[in-house]
This record gives structure tokens, C-alpha cells and sequence, in this order.
């Protein structure tokens, strides 16, 4: 891989049926939740656990707004097949993502889901490592 392809296309980012910023962008999630997608998304291509800490950050950020930034909308609904090289978890921490624009309840809930299955995750990651 080029130095150019692994600026545009890393195999992090590239490996699934749909692309990161493209998952984001049909799932109009707020910067904070694609932040924290983003991280689960690579963790096993690019920095592990280091990752998957950094989601929660996001996720902390997330939970701490008086004021989620939804717009309440119906959920993208995506394919399982479009992320084939995501673990049950991931794609589980996706859907619940997707589920953040319908409104504040299920926003604030989402991302208490969300950070439980980061920190399972992160719990197997480190029984098997």
C-alpha cells in the first residue's frame, strides 16, 4: 500500500462492506458518537486497547451534555453483511450508534449501552491477551 492509499483508504477504515465516515454519514450521528465509533471501528487494526479507551472518552464527553444533539430521526439501518470483520460486539456497539439520533432518552441510553459493551470489549481483550 501506498503512502497515499494508506492516508485515504487504511485497511482499518476500508475493511468492512461500508467505510467509517460513511457509516457516519448515513447515520447523521453527532461528532462525539463518531468519534467513539471511529475508535471501536479500527481498535483491532490499529492501537488495541489504547482505542477502545478513547471511545469511552468520547462516550463520557457524550453522556455529559445537558443537551444531546439529536434531531430526531429514524435510525440507519444497516446490513450485518456491510461489516464483516466486526465481532458481534462492534457491530452491536453500531447499532446502538445508529439508534442515538431518535431522541434524548434513547440518545442518554444508547450511550450507557455503548460504554458497557466497550468494557466488554475491553474486558475480553484482556482475558485473551
Amino acid at each position: 500500500m501506498t503512502l497515499s492509499e494508506e492516508l485515504t483508504n487504511p485497511k482499518r477504515y476500508t475493511s468492512n462492506g461500508i467505510e467509517c465516515w460513511d457509516f457516519w454519514l448515513r447515520a447523521e450521528i453527532d461528532p462525539l458518537i463518531a468519534s467513539a465509533v471511529k475508535y471501536v471501528w479500527r481498535y483491532r487494526h490499529k492501537n488495541g486497547l489504547e482505542d477502545l479507551k478513547k471511545a469511552l472518552v468520547f462516550l463520557d464527553k457524550a453522556s455529559s451534555l445537558e443537551y444531546p444533539p439529536v434531531t430526531q430521526r429514524d435510525p440507519y439501518v444497516f446490513g450485518v453483511s456491510e461489516l464483516p470483520d466486526m465481532s458481534a460486539l462492534q457491530t452491536l456497539f453500531m447499532v446502538q450508534a445508529s439508534l442515538t439520533v431518535v431522541n434524548d432518552i434513547i440518545y442518554k441510553q444508547c450511550i450507557k449501552n455503548m460504554k458497557e459493551i466497550v468494557n466488554k470489549i475491553i474486558e475480553f481483550e484482556e482475558e485473551y491477551a
